[in-house]
């Protein structure tokens, strides 16, 4: 039997048409899943929407042969995968930097919002919550205190609650304020001549204000041989500021000093408290221990500012016809010193007003030197003697005598501030003492100078200096404990 030879061409032919229709309908499936991913990507669906240049983006790995058919399909796929990757990198990098810069252009504007907020209301928020802490702590504002001078309380309440009052609750606007000697009122007002004021033009004179001495004369001459080393005591008159006398050893030998140097004062409370012994001492009002023999006119009269840390007074009470009468007892100190005064020492301590005015200091203007301070606002011809020797702080509107509420000086510094650019005024400066505890305290138009001498401070003076090359100096010397 004669076998016949295959066809294998026509064999191998079929065979390869039928692997290239396989790989054809392969293609296709997986061309068909590109287009899908492609649509769903959002680009292009078709090999030709290649942008011009893209087979750069093709590795070496991925290149086929050209002649063959399903290398060209393989070429195609991976163009479009890599083509993809690098747009959709690219499209992460464009959105991340875009995120970056619109988080940064809200936190400008956050920033820039609060600092308007900041700038516009937290001046007004702050000054409305010190309003309110002002008003809650003192009863009043700063404004009402300078302009209001009317006593808040009344006068009404009974002698009883007065006399527990602490300082801090006297109202030195109903505070008795009638001179102690029966045939002389006190002197309110008076102006110092102009041949001891210094002046910004011609000679060098000099202006010396010293603060609360209280009977240290040691240290006051320290003080006075301190100021001629330095030149001060020429051309040269010195001003006391009160309480010249009292709790120190030396009263009397440091009045005889002052009258003989011809100084200038104003009355403090300690001068005041003694004239009030000295002439009850005189009326025979008080016994030789120092104890009142009948009760005041006044019996609310209080004795305030005695000293500076508040001596207590003893107070005794003696039951007459079913009635309970106050009798004060004073220190023996003061009897004493009341019982050595002579006429003279009297005239003088008498001879010091209240307020003593200097007009058109070199580098102050124009001057007041007062004991404790003054009220803002009212002239110096209505400030009442309570006032002027013992007032420390407002307390809801009221001068008071105590350390608790506003300082004196701060209203008076705020006042004439205010009235100087408002007004265009001249303003008035203050020269005091008083309060040791606030120690050299040199405001704009407030200085304060009693620096605690008589318990281990310094004695201070102010030295204000005429002509040309004139100005101002502080010079203190130390004090030794006396308390």
């Amino acid at each position: 039997m004669k076998y016949e030879k295959l066809p294998t061409e026509d064999y191998d032919d079929d065979a390869q048409e039928l692997s290239v229709e396989l790989a054809t309908n392969v293609d296709s499936d997986e061309e068909r899943d590109l287009e899908l991913d492609l649509d769903e990507s959002g680009s292009s669906s078709s090999a030709s929407a290649v942008a011009p240049g893209t087979p750069d983006l093709i590795s070496d790995s991925d290149t086929v042969p050209s002649d063959s058919k399903k290398g060209k399909k393989f070429n195609t796929r991976h163009l479009q995968r890599n083509y993809n990757r690098n747009n959709n990198s690219n499209n992460g990098n464009a959105r991340r930097k875009r995120s970056k810069w619109t988080r940064h252009l809200h936190l400008f504007v956050f920033l820039l919002f609060a600092t308007i907020v900041v700038f516009t209301f937290l001046p007004t928020a702050v000054r409305k919550l010190i309003s309110w802490r002002h008003n809650k702590l003192y009863g009043g504002s700063c404004h009402d205190k300078t302009h209001n001078h009317e006593p808040v309380s009344s006068a009404s309440s009974s002698s009883s609650e007065e006399k527990k009052q602490d300082k801090s609750s006297i109202n030195l606007f109903t505070t008795s304020s009638v001179s102690y000697n029966p045939s002389s009122p006190y002197i309110q007002l008076s102006t110092l001549p102009q041949e001891y004021i210094p002046k910004p033009t011609g000679s060098h004179k000099h202006l010396i204000f010293i603060g609360d001495v209280h009977g240290m004369l040691a240290e006051f001459q320290d003080l006075m041989r301190k100021l001629g080393s330095k030149g001060f005591l020429e051309h040269s008159h010195v001003v006391l500021a009160g309480d010249f006398i009292s709790k120190g050893p030396d009263s009397i030998a440091l009045l005889d000093t002052l009258i003989g140097l011809k100084v200038s004062c104003v009355r403090g409370n300690h001068e005041d408290e003694l004239m009030k012994v000295y002439w009850k001492l005189q009326r025979k009002l008080i016994t030789e221990d120092g104890e009142e023999l009948e009760a005041e006119g006044d019996e609310t009269e209080k004795i305030i500012g005695k000293r500076d840390d508040d001596d207590v007074e003893d107070k005794n009470k003696y039951q007459d016809n079913g009635t309970k009468k106050h009798r004060k007892k004073y220190k023996h100190s003061d009897l004493l010193l009341a019982k050595s005064l002579k006429p003279h020492h009297v005239k003088f301590i008498e001879s010091c007003p209240l307020i003593l005015k200097l007009d058109g200091v070199s580098n102050l203007g124009d001057v007041a030197v007062v004991h404790a301070g003054m009220i803002p606002g009212v002239e110096l011809k209505r400030q009442k003697p309570s006032v002027l020797m013992n007032i420390r702080t407002f307390v809801k509107r009221a001068p008071t005598p105590g350390r608790k509420g506003l300082h004196w000086s701060k209203l008076w510094n705020d006042y004439m501030l205010d009235k100087v650019k408002t007004e265009g005024a001249n303003p008035l400066t203050v020269v005091y003492g008083h309060d040791a505890r606030r120690g050299l305290e040199l405001r704009k138009y407030t200085k304060g100078l009693d620096t605690n001498c008589v318990r281990g401070g310094r004695l201070t003076a102010f030295v204000v200096t005429g002509g040309k090359t004139g100005g101002t100096s502080v010079v203190s010397v130390k004090c030794r404990e006396y308390m």
